[in-house]
């Protein structure tokens, strides 16, 4: 039965018809080899032609009906490429230069009021209360609310500066908020 229901339906899709032809039944007979294989490409070929109803939809559909996921093109990547490379470049020389250097803390103890030592001590502080790590935070998820390039730039330098600057915690969670928000939709611009 289950051979006839094969060869049946093998006839129905060739032929495009409801009824299958006797004579095509008995050239494929379901015990064969070649019988076993046709009988699987048919059941391939019907859930295909099920699958085409089921999306027809879906090719319908013009270029601009469908949205894009908000992951950057070539240029734009370039772009933050740069950006993110001057930070760390920045964000190390903070760090390096002006936070772990020895003659600037002492002169800073001091009493000091040079820019530098102005510099560090906003940087203590934002350290001492994890601020760029928690501006960080508060940007990447407005970014996976509503995926912007601009708000996804700011995300990925004070995530950048946070994780340079002893702000591990908050930059971790706001990277990984950023790669959340790269498989986002794109917003719609009417």
């Amino acid at each position: 039965m289950v051979g006839r229901a094969c060869i049946d339906s093998a006839g129905d899709i060739l032929s495009g018809n409801e009824t299958s032809d006797p004579a095509f039944a008995n050239v494929w007979h379901p015990r064969s080899p070649s019988g076993r294989r046709y009988c699987e490409r048919v059941e391939l070929m019907m859930h295909e032609k099920a699958l085409m109803k089921r999306t027809q939809h879906l090719r319908d559909a013009s270029a601009d009906q469908v949205s894009r996921l908000s992951v950057p093109v070539i240029r734009q990547l370039v772009v933050l490429l740069v950006i993110v490379i001057l930070t760390v470049t920045c964000a190390f020389w903070l760090r390096l230069a002006v936070l772990e250097d020895r003659a600037v803390g002492l002169s800073c103890r001091q009493g000091s009021s040079d820019w530098l030592c102005l510099v560090r001590n906003v940087a203590t502080f934002s350290y001492e209360y994890a601020l760029l790590g928690l501006f960080a935070v508060i940007i990447a998820a407005v970014n996976l609310a509503r995926p912007s390039r601009v708000m996804f730039a700011f995300a990925t330098v004070a995530a950048t500066i946070g994780a340079i600057l002893y702000n591990v915690g908050g930059a971790g969670i706001a990277i990984t908020l950023l790669i959340l928000s790269l498989a986002r939709r794109e917003r719609e611009t009417v």
